[in-house]
């Protein structure tokens, strides 16, 4: 698949697709956004970056998918990219009813 490319540039271009894709065609978004949280555990820092900020723009678009929102919250400490991180604190603060808080010891 395209998602598997070691061309991680053409990759991030997949994902961006991916994202328009599910914008303009309602009936594929939640398929889209599962797809794009596959997309969050791969080795590459830079498609998780591009993954994660789609998946804020599509969330901005459809209402709010509670368990997307963890999963997405639940990669902060992983991301390092500036922009993904701050799609996460968007969605953090944006959907904070679907944030499962955990206290630091």
């Amino acid at each position: 698949t395209y998602v598997a490319h070691p061309n991680k540039t053409f990759v991030c271009d997949v994902v961006n697709a991916i994202g328009d894709i599910a914008s303009r065609i309602p009936e594929v978004a939640e398929r889209c956004l599962q797809g794009l949280l596959t997309l969050t555990t791969s080795n590459s820092d830079k498609v998780v970056a591009s993954a994660v900020v789609v998946i804020r723009k599509l969330l901005q678009q459809h209402s709010a998918y509670p368990a997307v929102v963890q999963t997405i919250v639940g990669l902060s400490d992983k991301i390092k990219s500036p922009l993904a991180r701050a799609s996460i604190v968007w969605i953090a603060t944006e959907y904070i009813e679907h944030v499962q808080v955990v206290a630091v010891e």
